[in-house]
């Protein structure tokens, strides 16, 4: 018999449909009363999760229901519950706390020594949080908290007997109704933007190939109705740029990191200047042949300009790299 549960949080921790500003107003409306409340999620801000876990603890009668496949927040989340159960399908991540860098220019040694600093005290930051959290979960699995930063670091994917057997949940459920999780592209591609690692056993026959060549080069790949991957269209200048095989099905999209499409903003500006430039430089060239037609004695059929000759070349090349990378924005 399906669960009426009083809060289901599914999505991005800090989403619209994971807010805690709204699971306080569902608390605070069944304020001494028990709360069952559903968890599928693969993360999202610790701001959020450890918001919730203080508001779990001030009700003191939430039982969480984790299905699906739950990791990194999601799993901080639980951890204020009064009792936590998991789908015998369920999987379950816990790993080290992340933030997004992302830094690309030129710097000269005293840019380089702040930018040290800077990262630094962010490693310490992030080295404080790991602790925090390394510590909520030895609470609960009444391990060690050495034992749990290790898990944290591993940071592989866990079965529902495994999540159990290290004590992060109390029991398994045996849910009937509960299915199975099933990998989509989508999903696919949420995870591997968010650093989340794909379990072996989850990769789907149908997108095995793209998913393979998505691990190692970030990039995740929608199907076409007929999965024909003989049929992807390579992006060969777009490759150059990235450092990475890029192929996408014909009428299918391709997905890009915020890191990937930084890059690709950065040689579109990149190319656009160096086309301003030897369009100018071009230009001069060609007022200099102008001017020496003009002289007298001077034939044009004795004028040789090879460095020209280089210079058009080298301006159709980046013509053609600057189309190319216009042709993935499409796509994209």
């Amino acid at each position: 018999m399906a669960r009426n549960y009083h809060l289901r949080l599914r999505g991005y921790v800090g989403g619209y449909d994971f807010d805690e500003n709204y699971v306080s107003y569902v608390l605070d409306k069944n304020r001494g009363k028990p709360v069952d409340v559903l968890i599928d999620s693969l993360g999202g801000s610790v701001k959020t999760a450890l918001s919730i876990v203080r508001a779990f603890k001030d009700h003191g009668n939430v039982t969480v229901y984790l299905a699906g496949m739950n990791a990194s927040a999601a799993t901080i989340v639980s951890m204020g519950a009064k009792r936590i159960f998991i789908d015998k399908n369920a999987m379950y991540l816990v790993h080290k706390v992340s933030s997004f860098f992302f830094q690309i220019g030129n710097m000269n040694a005293d840019q380089i020594s702040t930018h040290i600093k800077k990262l630094s005290a962010e490693r310490r930051n992030l080295e404080k949080f790991d602790m925090n959290i390394a510590t909520m979960y030895a609470e609960r699995c009444r391990r060690s908290k050495e034992n749990l930063l290790a898990l944290m670091k591993q940071g592989g994917w866990l079965t529902a007997q495994e999540a159990l057997d290290w004590g992060f949940v109390d029991a398994i459920e045996e849910n009937a109704d509960a299915n199975k999780p099933e990998m989509t592209d989508s999903l696919a591609a949420s995870m591997m933007a968010s650093g989340i690692p794909i379990p072996q056993s989850m990769q789907k026959k149908s997108i095995k190939a793209a998913l393979s060549e998505a691990l190692s080069s970030f990039f995740g790949f929608s199907e076409t109705k007929n999965n024909n991957l003989s049929m992807d269209k390579i992006f060969k200048k777009i490759g150059e740029i990235l450092q990475a095989e890029v192929s996408a099905p014909e009428g299918g999209t391709a997905i890009l990191t915020t890191e990937q499409l930084q890059m690709l903003e950065n040689s579109l500006t990149e190319q656009e200047q160096t086309v301003e430039r030897l369009t100018t430089r071009n230009q001069e060239l060609e007022a200099e042949i102008s001017a020496l037609r003009k002289e007298p004695g001077d034939t044009t059929a004795d004028i040789t300009d090879p460095g020209n000759k280089t210079e058009r070349t080298e301006l159709e090349e980046y013509r053609r790299n600057l189309l190319a990378a216009q042709e993935l924005y499409d796509i994209v």
